[in-house]
């Protein structure tokens, strides 16, 4: 084979090496003007151009550094773009063909998916997603998502309809493997099941001799399904699974076995198959139905997206003009990062390869990482196995990026976790000078143990992990660590924009910002939001206010970020206009109002691009949020709403719409609802950068975090996933032999106490899977261990390292990072490596740190407006002037307080126990039941029910007896204007009779020790102000302060 494969791992010197390839290759005969070489980004690829003719240049090459201009250098799809250009006409396109970028072809992918998801259809798959218990309260299932994916997949891989009818076929047969012969009538199993709940119940019962919480616990999850099955006339399938493994006191456990054995029946019901083969069928058929309208669409407007223009390219490539037209032209293909491509630009590379006279594929299976895009590292593997392996020679040895032991640590854990891969090809040799290190530097692994002073035992909170985390890192930049910057002559210290916290999930990323910030760091985070963004904010509110000035939510918006009102100045100044009849337009006189009212006779005939330009040259936008923290993001941010107004007019003009400033804003409200409207990530020097560890990959910084060391091995046999069945690559067609599965969980979100699961776990299914998640984690933690250049800061956590255990020693539970100094483990070729050990104690709770902000010269600041007094009265730290004063009176234990082992999750108990004391329903037990096991799952609380359902049971009993029979009102709003100023309060009980009133309201106390009286009083003004404002003809001289979580209530009386 003509191909040269070429290993190179991180910091290894790749860009330098492909440099030298290609000047070597054009010196040896070779074209200028006849290579083609494909990047990941166009960053690589102007890199690459810029290096490749300085060097011909410098060597007097200046013929063929001129002819190396119309090489093909660039991204995948910018070079497929010019190809299909070039031979428009024999692919069946327009030579101007334009391709629509990502974000586009999802929204018109998603209008023409409405075509295949009729009402019927989903309505079923509706009903079978509650069926499957495939929700949580936090994240409901996205079967569209679904659809969306199996298209994506089946057009990356150009599957036909036959592979997809197939694929169904397939998908079926192998999940039903899993279960067992199909009974003859699912109605006696149920009937069954159903009479076995209530033999099992009643034994229960009687059983005097077992009164225990557990037994309790069981009884009421009984109760719950039954009932949930007299309403429903169905069991969901979960149900099953949750009756199977019921356990009750072992006093009660021979009670089960009758209802144990008839769950355990679940996997022969006929309908849990036909309910399966509904769901994936009807998945798979409106993924069809979805790409059909999808083509009928883009052909009706002579469109393509980059999978058509990527099928156009392979089919180019067979055909014999072409292919004679590129062996002419073409002597060289350079490939770069090819393990990151998909299967169909693998295979297209692949035939190109055929036709050229030298290949060059450079790549590293090791930071392989973009499997969820549809890169398959197992056909990079086949290919380098029949193009006769990677030479010696072809193996880049050195690291010219990290210190010395950063080498050696990525060697000692990486040589152990890719024990497949040979040795030399995932070890490398430091290359940097002593030099570069001998400025006063450090240790550059450095080990961070964050010890929780409050818990020394049982689960450390993520939150905690964070937030302890981020003062650690405010704590250790107040010291003076050196470095060299690179490209930079003299040393300096590393500052909050040196430094990088990886995380694994988006959702990390940002709660890891919420925590520099309590911290007092500005962070630089890359990700959606740029709707919500204060700065974009204030500009669609410009814009909207031009389309309407009686638009009033964007007059405040305009007037609180253009103008810094405050929240009560805006209503105060809203509710003037009000008092007066509102005659005119509101704000009128303020100077952003008013100028946006001259640009309104301004924009008629301008494009959205043109009119958010005049909104930003007139209303000093950019002068404003210079004003503001973060100011340098925030104008990243501006630039980016401009690129999506270009974005938007060359959508419109492609699919001949108007591009309107009315049209823009329903487009960027389009872009949010949908998670695409990204914001900058920012390189602000004084901003730590947050990101996730695939959003890493191709950087570097001088300091390292790597966060998120106890993340799980995600395992999931479920959802899309693509099948390669061939023993050995077939040269001559490199996706034969493939299909898409597609599976869902016929157990909810945890199916994994089901005979179904245990089947599944033990089959080479779910053992391939397993083994696919490891070597994928190992690569991440790869990509995101090589990403630091001089500190790596490995975080210790008790109990949370089970990635970094895993993949270094392929054992979750032996803890490589003890709570100690040094550990045997550090070593690379029998040689210490040295470790900086640093401890952080904390309690539980954090106080915020200010920001120091940075000096802003601008120009002087606006004239102040008159300012105003709050709109609503604060009724917790104001009081009605002359108002009598609540004091306390008798304290009540109505109860035991209630069992709390984490202090950490006292707020958000005390959250729960009001909502359930709201939800409850005298005399309605299953209802109590099932709304107090729903909150406390909703709040991820480990209390137990009973004693919760118990505890709330007693406070309305104490309610009853001091209230009576008459009506109670939950969460009863009083209102009432009080010297122009507004009295809102929200009571939670409230009864109104014989001209008295009577309340009780909730109180959560806080941690603080203070005395039950005191804590008490903290209401007294709130009900001050009940009497302040009560209705005409009532009394109110004394209620009841529930204080939360204590079993107590305190009377406050005038």
């Amino acid at each position: 084979m003509n191909i040269k494969i070429i290993s190179a791992g991180a910091g290894s010197g790749k860009t330098f090496r492909l440099t030298e390839e290609l000047v070597e290759a054009i010196r040896g005969g070779v074209r200028a003007d006849g290579i083609i070489a494909t990047t990941f980004t166009n960053k690589a690829a102007a890199e690459l151009k810029e290096r490749v003719t300085i060097k011909l240049l410098e060597e007097g090459l200046i013929d063929e550094a001129h002819a190396f201009n119309n090489a093909l250098i660039g991204t995948v799809h910018s070079i497929g773009v010019q190809l299909l250009r070039r031979f428009a006409f024999v692919a069946g396109v327009s030579p101007a063909v334009d391709i629509l970028p990502d974000e586009e072809h999802q929204d018109i992918f998603n209008r023409s998916m409405v075509n295949a998801l009729t009402e019927a259809r989903m309505d079923t798959m509706e009903d079978l997603v509650a069926k499957f218990d495939l929700s949580d309260p936090f994240r409901p299932f996205d079967w569209r998502g679904d659809v969306r994916q199996v298209a994506d997949q089946a057009r990356i891989n150009d599957f036909s309809k036959e592979d997809l009818q197939n694929s169904k076929r397939k998908s079926l047969e192998q999940l039903f493997q899993f279960l067992g012969q199909p009974a003859a009538d699912g109605h006696l199993l149920e009937e069954k099941l159903l009479s076995e709940i209530k033999l099992t119940r009643n034994a229960l019962k009687n059983n005097v001799a077992d009164t225990t919480a557990t037994t309790r616990k069981v009884i009421g999850q009984l109760d719950a399904i039954e009932k949930k099955y007299s309403i429903s006339g169905r069991f969901v399938w979960k149900d099953w699974i949750t009756l199977a493994n019921l356990k009750p006191a072992k006093k009660s456990i021979d009670c089960m076995e009758g209802l144990v054995e008839a769950a355990q029946q679940v996997d022969h019901h006929p309908q849990l198959r036909s309910d399966l083969e509904t769901f994936i069928g009807m998945v798979f058929d409106m993924a069809m139905d979805a790409i059909d309208a999808y083509a009928a669409y883009k052909k009706q407007r002579g469109l393509i997206d980059y999978s058509d223009m990527e099928t156009h390219i392979r089919d180019l490539l067979k055909h014999p003009e072409v292919a004679l037209v590129l062996q002419e032209e073409i002597d060289l293909l350079m490939v770069d990062e090819f393990q990151d491509t998909s299967p169909i630009q693998l295979d297209i590379f692949w035939k190109i390869a055929q036709l050229v006279k030298e290949s060059v594929w450079v790549g590293d299976p090791k930071q392989a990482i973009y499997s969820f895009r549809g890169a398959e590292p197992a056909l990079m593997d086949g290919i380098v196995a029949v193009t006769g392996g990677i030479k010696k020679e072809n193996i880049l040895p050195y690291s010219w990026r990290s210190r010395a032991d950063l080498v050696y640590f990525t060697n000692a854990v990486f040589t152990k976790a890719f024990v497949d891969m040979p040795r030399d090809r995932v070890a490398l040799v430091p290359k940097r000078t002593p030099e570069e290190d001998s400025v006063g530097m450090e240790n550059a692994l450095i080990h961070w143990v964050l010890h929780h002073e409050e818990k020394p035992k049982g689960v450390i909170k993520k939150e905690w992990v964070q937030m302890s985390m981020a003062f650690s890192l405010q704590e250790w930049l107040q010291g003076e660590h050196w470095f060299k910057p690179k490209n930079e002559v003299n040393p300096r210290y590393i500052r909050p924009g040196d430094v990088a916290i990886l995380l694994r999930t988006n959702k990390e990323v940002q709660d890891m910002s919420r925590a520099l910030n309590m911290a007092g760091l500005d962070s630089a985070v890359a990700g959606v939001g740029l709707v919500n963004t204060a700065e974009v904010t204030l500009v669609l509110a410009c814009l909207r206010i031009l389309l309407s000035h009686h638009d009033s939510l964007a007059v405040a918006e305009a007037l609180k970020y253009g103008e810094d009102w405050s929240l009560e100045e805006i209503l105060a100044h809203r509710h003037d206009f009000l008092a007066s009849e509102g005659e005119g337009v509101w704000a009128e006189d303020i100077p952003i109002i008013e100028k946006l009212q001259d640009l309104r006779k301004l924009i008629p005939d301008m494009t959205i691009t043109e009119v958010l330009d005049l909104v930003l040259e007139r209303i000093q936008i950019r002068r404003i949020v210079k004003h503001w923290s973060g100011s340098s993001q925030r104008l990243d941010n501006i630039a980016l709403l401009r690129g999506a107004a270009k974005q938007f007019e060359d959508l419109c003009r492609r699919t001949h719409r108007p591009s309107t400033p009315a049209g823009f804003v329903i487009y960027m409200d389009e872009l949010a609802q949908n998670e695409q409207d990204k914001k900058s990530g920012g390189e602000n020097p004084l901003a730590v950068n947050v990101l996730t560890y695939h959003k890493s990959k191709g950087l570097e910084w001088p300091m390292v975090i790597c966060a998120s060391l106890g993340a799980n091995l995600r395992i999931n046999p479920f959802g899309v996933k693509i099948v390669n069945e061939s023993v050995e690559m077939d040269v001559h067609n490199l996706l034969a032999n493939r299909w898409l599965r597609y599976w869902i969980s016929p157990f909810g979100k945890k199916p994994e106490k089901s005979r179904f699961f245990e089947q599944l776990s033990q089959h080479a299914i779910y053992l391939s899977e397993t083994r696919h998640a490891q070597e994928e984690e190992a690569r991440l933690l790869y990509v995101g261990i090589t990403r630091a250049r001089d500190y790596l800061v490995l975080p210790y956590v008790r109990g949370q390292m089970g990635w970094l255990n895993r993949v270094a020693t392929g054992d979750k539970d032996f803890d490589l990072l003890e709570d100690v100094p040094m550990k045997e483990w550090l070593k690379w070729e029998g040689q210490s490596l040295p470790l900086t050990y640093e401890r952080y104690d904390y309690g539980t709770y954090f106080s915020s740190i200010e920001k120091k902000m940075s000096a802003v010269t601008i120009t002087a600041p606006k004239e102040s407006h008159q300012g105003h007094l709050p709109y609503f009265w604060d009724v917790n730290l104001e009081r009605p002037k002359q108002a009598k004063v609540f004091k306390s009176g008798a304290l009540v234990s109505f109860a035991e307080p209630l069992t709390m082992t984490d202090i950490e999750n006292l707020p958000e108990a005390a959250s729960a126990l009001h909502a359930m004391t709201i939800g409850f329903r005298q005399n309605q037990p299953v209802h109590n039941q099932m709304m107090v096991e729903r909150i406390l799952g909703n709040y991820r609380l480990d209390l137990d029910a009973e004693e919760v359902l118990d505890y709330v049971t007693r406070l309305h009993l104490f309610l009853q007896e001091k209230m009576g029979a008459e009506p109670i009102h939950r969460r009863y709003l009083l209102e009432k204007k009080h010297q122009n100023r507004q009295v809102s309060l929200q009571i939670d009980f409230w009864q109104q009779a014989n001209h008295q009133i009577h309340i009780l309201q909730n109180h959560f106390p806080g941690v603080a020790k203070r005395t039950p009286a005191k804590q008490v009083e903290e209401l007294s003004n709130f009900f001050s102000w009940v009497r302040e404002i009560a209705p005409q003809g009532v009394d109110f001289e004394r209620g009841w302060v529930h204080l939360s979580l204590t079993g107590m209530v305190g009377e406050l009386t005038v």
